[in-house]
């Protein structure tokens, strides 16, 4: 009952939305406050960790951990984050149950939706099958239900990537290949609100434990090259076919987060303070996306002998993407 309906799979945008729609969100997010609250005082009497169905009530209650989201009110995002925190303290039962959700839960909803670079255990497939030129079934919402009917999924997965610090390695690594498929399908996916949330995991909340912790479970999986492969592709959502607001929301996400993976992924001894392929990679980086892009969304105008001595002199534009980019350039 505190799970969000799929009906907030169509909320992207409330305003447009006609007013039989806004009924039935404003309905379905007040049941949600009040099954939360309902939660919240049961676990003054049982404690969560002693519950049987543990696993489903932390499903339901990460549902309500990111104010962003449409089902979301300050009350239920206030308790169910205390309820959470009471419970992460409790490390016997806290990482078994997150392992469940992995397995039982995100795993399945992300089954579908196909990923030819990785194994069915979150490994690098050496020999990938590429998809069709045009796959229909990427059309098929049956193929993302995280992303068309259980719309809490993703709230519930940064939530459990938020869980590893660089003092729980062990448990990191030991989850790395049920981390993988998810946080690749965000990244892949077309709509950029999704890819920029993928982004800023892999970025903020996966890379920094591993790099922290000297973890080196991306050479042993082989899967830097993976999420390069993942990343790059949002460096080209420009104008005038990406809005420019949209453009900078993502970029300003993807430049940091394929930087950070660089970093970590080139980790180098002391005494070699510049890596051949940490060089390679940067110097990639700038030839074939941050000067590119530079280029491409600045134009050049012919000016007249009387304004200028000069044949013809460079605009911007979209000054504000322009600026992201030299900031990545100087970064």
């Amino acid at each position: 009952m505190a799970l969000p309906s799929s009906v907030f799979a169509e909320a992207a945008d409330l305003e447009d939305l006609p007013d039989g729609k806004k009924a039935a969100l404003k309905d379905d997010r007040l049941k949600s406050t009040l099954a939360v609250s309902a939660l919240a005082s049961l676990s003054a009497v049982l404690p969560l960790w002693k519950a049987a169905n543990a696993a489903d009530i932390v499903t339901a209650l990460a549902s309500f951990t990111s104010a962003e989201d449409p089902w979301t009110g300050r009350q239920s995002h206030a308790e169910s984050t205390e309820i959470l925190r009471t419970f992460t303290t409790q490390d016997r039962y806290h990482w078994p149950v997150i392992e469940q959700i992995l397995k039982e839960r995100i795993r399945p909803l992300f089954a579908k939706t196909k990923n030819p670079a990785i194994t069915a255990g979150g490994r690098k497939n050496f020999h990938p099958v590429p998809l069709p030129r045009f796959d229909a079934s990427t059309l098929d919402p049956e193929t993302k239900p995280w992303k068309f009917r259980e719309v809490h999924t993703t709230t519930v997965f940064a939530w459990i990537i938020s869980q590893y610090s660089p003092e729980r390695r062990d448990e990191l690594e030991t989850h790395f290949p049920l981390l993988v498929p998810p946080l690749l399908a965000l990244i892949d996916d077309e709509t950029l609100s999704i890819k920029t949330r993928g982004c800023s995991l892999l970025l903020t909340t996966l890379l920094k434990p591993i790099r922290e912790s000297n973890s080196d479970i991306l050479k042993r999986t082989n899967l830097s090259s993976v999420f390069e492969d993942a990343v790059r592709p949002c460096l080209l959502s420009l104008p005038s076919i990406t809005q420019e607001d949209d453009s900078i929301h993502l970029l300003e996400r993807a430049y940091p987060a394929l930087l950070s993976l660089l970093q970590t992924s080139h980790r180098q001894p002391s005494e070699d303070p510049r890596p051949q392929a940490y060089i390679k990679g940067i110097t990639s980086l700038l030839r074939d996306h941050l000067i590119p892009s530079f280029h491409h969304t600045s134009t050049t105008n012919p000016a007249s002998a009387e304004s200028t001595s000069l044949s013809s002199f460079a605009s911007f534009p979209y000054p504000r993407l322009s600026t992201l980019l030299l900031a990545q350039i100087h970064a």
